[in-house]
């Protein structure tokens, strides 16, 4: 099964109105700035004036004309300020408002940094800047803007930030559980092809599966299919392979399930070597190819001269010598294969023997 795609929503675009707005409140309130927060959190008359112009820009998505101005601003902030937390975390919002995950996630670790070191953030907003930053890292490895070599240390921070998120968030829900899971997996197969997979991590991605699974009645289907992926890295095919049957079961007009499904007992067939278990597996997947012909899928000719190889094998030969004369039709499956299923059937004597060596498709 090839890596499951980034499956888990990326990071928030909308902006931060509400903590937008009591910042703006409180610069437009006067006396009210000054009495009551602590002067470490107050917001200095310069970035006061220049939050409603700077608010107008965000709400009206003139994104550079807000860069420009915080940028201005931030420039003359105090580097232990208020105010260098406040415009940090603004731009990277409008950072993420854009897309532009590359300048988000360093300007959220700034954000973060400042509001700790400064004792200017709430637990409930570190915590969202937690989460953001937990995804930020991961969609910069899902989108392609993380290089190779950086991928795993973004994963890394991916994880620890999710983990710090968790364990102040309370019990995991099915949202929360898929990004765990997504996270240990990308970073379990993140040294690519020729690396072998971290299986601890792989584990651990299937336990932030279960937990997610265990919390709805329904199962999720992204989380389903992180744990087809992760068993199949471990080598546990049979284990994927009933996370496939739910999938199709729960999906049953997604072809590719249909197409894992069948190729997991496929390749377990071919790979087998007792009569019994090749057998068996052989009929699981003339059963999956069957079902997905029944929702009108995988009717195309590849699909349908690996069902007639199928048929052969467990010794329907006349029903595998009609789909062959109508794949004789079509010119999608190579006439070479073609041949060889025919000569095969062509060299059964008239009582219909076992053959001695199978057809594979």
């Amino acid at each position: 099964m090839p890596a499951p795609p980034a499956i888990f929503p990326g990071p928030t675009t909308r902006f931060r109105r509400r903590r937008f707005g009591v910042l703006l409140a409180l610069a437009t309130a006067g006396s009210l700035l000054r009495a009551d927060p602590p002067p470490v959190a107050e917001i200095s008359p310069p970035l006061a004036a220049q939050l409603v112009p700077l608010h107008a820009a965000i709400d009206g998505k003139d994104y550079p004309a807000a860069l420009a101005l915080s940028g201005r601003l931030l420039a003359a902030a105090r580097p232990d300020s208020y105010d260098r937390f406040v415009l940090t975390e603004v731009r990277a919002q409008i950072f993420l408002n854009q897309g532009d995950l590359a300048s988000a996630g360093p300007t959220l670790e700034s954000a973060l940094q400042a509001g700790e070191a400064g004792h200017f953030i709430a637990p409930a907003d570190r915590l969202e800047l937690l989460r953001l930053l937990a995804q930020t890292h991961y969609q910069q490895v899902m989108s392609g803007t993380a290089t190779p070599t950086a991928r795993p240390a973004e994963l890394d921070r991916a994880l620890d930030c999710y983990r710090q998120w968790q364990a102040g968030t309370g019990p995991a829900t099915t949202d929360t559980a898929l990004l765990g899971a997504s996270i240990l997996y990308q970073r379990a197969v993140a040294g690519g092809a020729t690396t072998p997979a971290d299986r601890t991590r792989l584990q651990s991605a299937i336990a932030e599966t279960d937990r997610g699974l265990a919390l709805t009645v329904k199962p999720t289907e992204n989380l389903l299919v992180l744990k087809a992926a992760a068993l199949q890295q471990l080598g546990d095919d049979g284990a994927a392979a009933d996370q496939l049957e739910l999938l199709v079961a729960l999906q049953p007009g997604n072809p590719g399930y249909w197409r894992q499904l069948s190729s997991i007992y496929l390749n377990a067939a071919a790979a087998a070597t007792d009569a019994r278990e090749i057998r068996r597996l052989n009929h699981r997947a003339l059963l999956t190819l069957t079902r997905a012909r029944s929702h009108g899928l995988l009717t195309e000719p590849r699909s349908t001269f690996t069902l007639a190889c199928l048929y052969f094998n467990l010794r329907q030969y006349p029903v595998a010598a009609d789909l062959l004369g109508a794949l004789r039709q079509s010119n999608e499956v190579p006439t070479a294969e073609l041949e060889r299923l025919g000569q095969a059937l062509a060299a059964l004597p008239p009582d219909r023997p076992d053959p001695s060596a199978p057809v594979h498709p």
